[in-house]
């Protein structure tokens, strides 16, 4: 039997965010129970998952969406998938990477109190006008005192969301190109899957160990939710594209 884009129509789209939102309530309070040792494999930032995977998140999410986009065989289809992809990945920039200067999280943690800091009592005075966490940690600064959202929770709930919102609206023009590339469409579901257990899977973990106090566990997870919601609520279904998901 040829293989399709995994469905998420049996939970529908508010169920599946409900998913999300419970394995990160679920994950801090076993982290907070201690029902896990304080030491372990995943507790460790250096971990194999996290390094080439997690923190290249959404290289992979493309990669895997990309492909599946382009195995529709559907010129416009692949096009607006494509734009939908571009505006996704266009909102984790500006929260964590740019945002006409510092990125939205370096200005929160700014704005909440927070600053680049001396490592020492020897450091440099002026390590504390620098505006972004990266540049002050590439001067040996310390990055201390504000609200740091959970970039990890906020890329995984942001990246699942996305990936099972577009495969769904793509299912349908899938469905054609499998029957007739049945082993590579198996290969492909089987990537597609493997990487959404994946990013739940270390959605878990992130939520666990303790990377971030719980509040700004919160807020990657509102950050991660936002997106959807408001582009395949609101945004997305006022424009009649092929391919477009369903509305929530």
């Amino acid at each position: 039997m040829a293989s399709t884009p995994p469905n998420v129509s049996p939970l529908g789209g508010l169920g599946i965010a409900a998913v999300y939102a419970t394995t990160m309530v679920m994950g801090c309070l076993v982290g907070w129970l201690g029902t896990l040792p304080n030491e372990s494999y995943f507790s460790s930032k250096h971990n194999v998952f996290n390094v080439w995977f997690v923190k290249s998140g959404w290289f992979w999410t493309t990669i895997v969406f990309a492909f599946w986009a382009w195995f529709a065989r559907n010129i416009r289809r692949f096009f607006n998938a494509m734009l939908r992809w571009a505006l996704a990945t266009g909102y984790w920039w500006l929260i964590t990477q740019w945002m006409a200067g510092p990125s939205l999280t370096d200005r929160v943690y700014r704005w909440s109190g927070g600053g680049c800091y001396p490592a020492d009592s020897q450091g440099n005075a002026l390590l504390r006008m620098h505006d972004t966490s990266l540049g002050c940690r590439q001067l040996g600064g310390r990055w201390h005192g504000g609200h740091d959202l959970s970039g990890h929770i906020l890329l995984l709930v942001h990246a699942s969301l996305f990936l099972l919102s577009e495969l769904d609206g793509l299912r349908e023009a899938a469905a054609a190109s499998a029957a007739i590339y049945p082993q590579l469409a198996r290969r492909l579901t089987t990537c597609v899957r493997t990487l959404l257990l994946l990013w739940w899977w270390m959605l878990l973990m992130s939520s666990v160990y303790p990377f971030h106090p719980l509040s700004e566990k919160i807020t990657g997870l509102f950050m991660g939710l936002l997106y959807w919601v408001v582009a395949y609520k609101y945004i997305l279904p006022r424009f009649k594209t092929p391919g477009l998901p369903g509305a929530i």
